[in-house]
């Protein structure tokens, strides 16, 4: 998406603890919510002479699914009733970082255990308090951590970011 091409809410992030309280999401979350699969994420360590990416992962190496939000949004750039008229953003909801990552950064991605994949994230759930019961079942993620590369630049120049 070009910079002349906003649309919808820019936050990438959403705290699960808030979520359905905040105006920007409390509807989204009733109606809209997603599993989002990844490899891993990036938190940046301060060295004290910059930043290092070090890349979060789960610890068996397989995808993680973090637990999010989507909505479509209407472009307004776009004429008529054209395919491309809808786009769709996503929020990654996030908890206070109780893993390897809470050295790093005191935020982490809400990562749904691969046992609760399956059952979640069930639309027809839309009541607020089972909503809520639901994000605190999920327990603290135990990633793994993997420097990757000697800066920012360096994480971007191999492709994996």
């Amino acid at each position: 998406m070009g910079e002349e091409q906003r649309c919808g809410c820019a936050a990438i992030n959403a705290r699960s603890e808030t979520v359905l309280e905040k105006p920007t999401f409390r509807s989204v979350a009733v109606r809209r919510r997603a599993l989002v699969p990844a490899d891993g994420y990036y938190e940046s360590q301060d060295s004290g002479t910059g930043k290092i990416p070090m890349f979060m992962h789960s610890e068996d190496g397989g995808v993680v699914a973090f637990a999010g939000l989507y909505e479509f949004w209407r472009d307004p750039a776009v004429p008529g009733g054209g395919e491309w008229k809808w786009m769709m953003t996503a929020t990654i909801l996030t908890r206070s970082a109780a893993d390897a990552s809470g050295h790093i950064h005191d935020r982490t991605p809400v990562i749904e255990p691969k046992g609760l994949r399956e059952e979640r994230p069930d639309p027809g759930i839309t009541h607020k308090g089972e909503i809520r019961s639901l994000l605190d079942a999920i327990p603290d993620p135990h990633c793994s951590l993997a420097w990757w590369g000697r800066s920012w630049a360096t994480c971007a120049a191999t492709g994996r970011n």
